[in-house]
Order: C-alpha cells, then structure tokens, then sequence
C-alpha cells in the first residue's frame, strides 16, 4: 500500500502598514533639520546674519529687551542692538529692567560684584560678595550671592539696597545646605524659583519683603544645567544630567520623547524658549554644538542642523556662532549633519511571530531615501513619495530601525507604509 508523503507548504501573508507622521514619537523618533508642518515634516530653519560680535564670544543672553554677548577670556561684555561694549571680569550674568520713564539699567554680575549700568554710566552696587545669578522679581533685583544669602534691592525706581521702611532692601539666609549652591534665579509668575544643584526652592511673597519666605519644594534632580533653565509655556524648562524637565515651582516631570539620548549632557547646555516652544544650544553625541529644539506640536526633541556656541530668545532664536549672532528664519538646507527622520519599529505590532520587510512606501511628496536595518543587515532604496521602494532583499527581524532621508529641499514627509511579509507553514 502506498501513502501519501507529508510535505509543508508555505504560505506567505502579505500586510501593509501605515505609519503616519504624528505616530513616530511612539517609536523612539529622531528628528534631524526637519520641522513639523501640518500633518508632515518639512525642510528646517536656516539662519541670517543680525549682529556681529566677537569672534568666538562664548555667551548669548537675551535680557528683557535686549542681546548681551560675553567673551569670558578678554573680559568683554557687548550690548549688540546699541554696540556699546564693558570689559568687565568674570561677568556671567546680565538683565534689564526699564522703567516707567523709560530709563533702562543694564545689570551685570560676577562674582565679585553686581553692577548697573544706567544712561552709559558704570556703577557698582555690591563689590562683595557679588554673586551666581540674579532676576527682576517684583519690581526689585535678586541675586544669590557666594555668602549664602538671598539678596533684594530697593523697589523700582529705587535702585539702592538701602533699607527704608517696609519697602527696604534685604537678604534672606540660604540654610538648607542639602541642595547645594543656588547656580540659577527664575522668576514664574507670584513666585521666584531658586534653582539649586540638587533641587528648587520657591520665594514666596507680594511685593512687601516682610512677607517673603523660602519654602522647599518637592522638586528634586541630578545635576541641573544653570544655563539651560527657561520660562517656556508658563513652566520652567531644564536640562539635568538625566534629561529635559519641566516645572511650576511645586513638582516636575521627565519630558518624554526628548532625543537626550543623541545628546552630550557632559557639556553646557543653553536654553531659551520662544512661541511656546524650547530652545537650546547641545553637543550631539559626536561633538558638534548644534540647535534643539523641543516641538511641542509632535511632542518630541528635534535637532536643527545650525552650528551654535550659545542660544537665546528675545523676538525670535539667535544663535551664536563664531564672530556672529544671527537669527532663525525661513527653510534651508543645514550646515552640519543630514535631513532626516529616524525610529525603530517592532514588526510583532502587527502580527505574531517574525517578520520579513520586502519594501517601503513613503508618503507626502518628493524624493527620498529609506534605510532600513535590522540584525547588522541594512538595506536601501531610492524613490519618489507615493510609490513602492523594494529593498533589494527582504530583512527578516522583530524590530527594525528605519530611516528616511529627503533628496532635495522640495518635499513633505507625512508617513510611512510597510510592506511585510509572513509565511505560515502548513502540513498537508
């Protein structure tokens, strides 16, 4: 008697996957000199020239009304939009403050000394202890000096630290030694933030000193980057050694999805914020200083590919990069790194056991590349959006990393189709 021989047929399933734009923030995005428009990502922010400053000054700060540029090593401080220019030592620090007559006064501190400077005369207000940092707060100037103490100066037009009844100058004890120096003054809202090395305390008060009191907050964190704290949304936003948080003075919270990942946060971080959106000057993981910037409308960190020694924002985002500060505008291609857009995906979301990427589809208009890699393999393919780019070979992997390069400045990046493949053995 013969039998029938018992032979295992493949059968392949085939699934196509949409990911739009807007999802890839679940899956570990990148974002690389892309922007989101609408629904899509778009071409990033180039830079022109507004001021030129010292070359290679190493701080940009952006006052109330003005920018400031500090080079540490010849002492100079540079006030751009009036030219006007100090050599101050050790300066780390400038604000302003105008008044209702519309005198402004330029502050400057360093350790040694706060100074003013109204209607170009230098004046000195504190020559010891002088201090780490300062804020306008209630119509007065705070700072924290190197003595341990809070200190606040006389309510405007008052410039003294004069004492003169319940409106006087003062200073506060800075006791809670747990949480380290004061590296950064903030002002948010009814209260001024006193950012320490390990943790933030709240002033609270009215515009009456007598009422003042420090309270410690909840907030608690590794390492803080002074430079990098900044008013954004009706929040503080900061860089720690363990990434960007946020906080209103009570608690904080991890931001997700912020790319610190790719970056270096062994070196200063400069933060700003401007339209609702954080700004800031990093070091990517291979060394070059480089725009971020948080996108509050994609929920996730994203690089501009603009060489930047320092960041600030005043009305717009300026970069400081060698003898020049100049301005974000407009779309250009960038000067360091790549366009693209990066994440991983675990084919498994979409059906059991392995899967095997045959091509992709990239949606929006343009041309493009996709690289995919999985297992050490990496495969390619170039396209026009809209059609099917076979990869010359299928990858068969769980999770895959996927990313998509523009060809060109014309273009709109909205999604992603995957193309898979599954074979499910059967016994006949």
């Amino acid at each position: 008697m013969r039998y029938a021989k018992k032979i295992a047929v493949p059968y392949a399933q085939r699934q196509r996957v949409r990911l739009p734009a807007q999802k890839w923030k679940n899956y570990a995005l990148t974002l690389n000199h892309l922007r989101a428009e609408g629904n899509a990502f778009v071409l990033a922010e180039g830079a022109e020239k507004e001021f030129t400053t010292d070359y290679n000054a190493q701080i940009l700060i952006a006052t109330q009304t003005r920018l400031v540029t500090i080079f540490t090593t010849i002492n100079r401080v540079r006030l751009l939009q009036d030219n006007r220019q100090w050599i101050i030592p050790d300066i780390t620090e400038a604000e302003d403050y105008v008044l209702q007559t519309g005198t402004r006064i330029l502050y400057m501190l360093s350790p040694n000394s706060l100074y003013f400077d109204e209607n170009a005369t230098l004046n000195n207000y504190v020559k010891k202890p002088g201090g780490y940092s300062m804020a306008v707060h209630k119509d007065r100037i705070f700072f924290a000096g190197t003595d341990g103490k809070l200190y606040w100066s006389f309510v405007y037009p008052d410039r003294g630290f004069r004492a003169t009844g319940t409106q006087e100058s003062g200073a506060v004890d800075l006791i809670d030694g747990s949480l380290g120096k004061v590296v950064r003054l903030l002002s948010l809202g009814e209260n001024l933030l006193l950012f320490r090395e390990r943790g933030v305390e709240r002033l609270e008060g009215t515009a009456d000193p007598l009422t003042f009191r420090l309270v410690k907050t909840d907030v608690e964190y590794r390492a803080v980057h002074p430079k990098s704290v900044a008013r954004c949304g009706g929040k503080a936003w900061f860089f720690t050694d363990g990434g960007l948080y946020v906080t209103d003075g009570f608690s904080a919270e991890r931001i997700l999805n912020a790319a610190e990942g790719e970056i270096d946060l062994s070196a200063t971080v400069h933060g700003s914020s401007y339209g609702g959106e954080y700004y800031a000057s990093v070091a990517r993981r291979g060394g070059q200083r480089q725009v971020y910037c948080y996108d509050a409308v994609y929920g996730c960190g994203r690089f501009i590919g603009l060489a930047s020694n320092s960041l600030a924002c005043l009305h717009g985002v300026y970069r400081l990069f060698g003898s020049g500060v100049d301005k974000l505008c407009g779309s250009a291609l960038p000067e360091v790194g790549e366009v693209s857009a990066k994440f991983e995906y675990d084919l498994t979301d979409i059906a059991d056991g392995v899967g095997y990427l045959e091509a992709v589809e990239v949606e929006g208009r343009g041309m493009f590349e996709a690289e995919v890699t999985a297992n050490g393999v990496t495969r390619r393919a170039k396209g026009e959006a809209g059609k099917r780019l076979a990869l010359g070979g299928a990858i068969r992997a769980n999770r895959v990393t996927i990313e998509i390069k523009p060809q060109g400045t014309a273009f709109a990046l909205s999604g992603i189709v995957l193309c898979k493949r599954r074979e499910v053995v059967y016994d006949n």
